[in-house]
């Protein structure tokens, strides 16, 4: 006679019934339900950093070539060579100086995304 772990192993009615699944589903519908507008919000203050990361960047190199030589690199060279194809920056251009420079980086998918940098913002 075999043993009731015997038996088990190789009946063929082993496996999961209908409620232990409709369980693991709900559960995962649970954590998917929590996870996305997590991920969303994860997503959306990413891409407000890299704007504003974008901005002082490109504020510091406009600062560099304010303080070198305006001549051998202007405003749009340097907006030209920061621009992505994820971030679209522009500036003032009627700055003169650091203090009435204000730079703006927009996420280009996402146009509420904004960030400024300077003080003439």
């Amino acid at each position: 006679m075999k043993s009731l772990l015997q038996r088990r192993k190789t009946s063929p009615d082993s496996g999961f019934t209908l409620i232990e699944l409709i369980i693991v589903v709900v559960i995962i519908g649970i954590i998917t339900a929590v996870a996305i507008p997590s991920y969303g919000l994860l997503l959306s203050n990413t891409r407000t950093k890299v704007v504003n990361n974008e901005a002082k960047n490109v504020y510091a190199a406009f600062a560099s070539v304010e303080l070198n030589d305006k001549s051998s690199l202007s405003g749009d060279d340097v907006i030209k060579s920061a621009t992505t194809s994820d971030v679209s920056l522009s500036y003032n251009s009627d700055w003169t100086d650091e203090s009435n420079l204000c730079i703006t980086a927009i996420w280009v998918s996402q146009p509420s995304i904004v960030g400024k940098y300077g003080a003439g913002c």
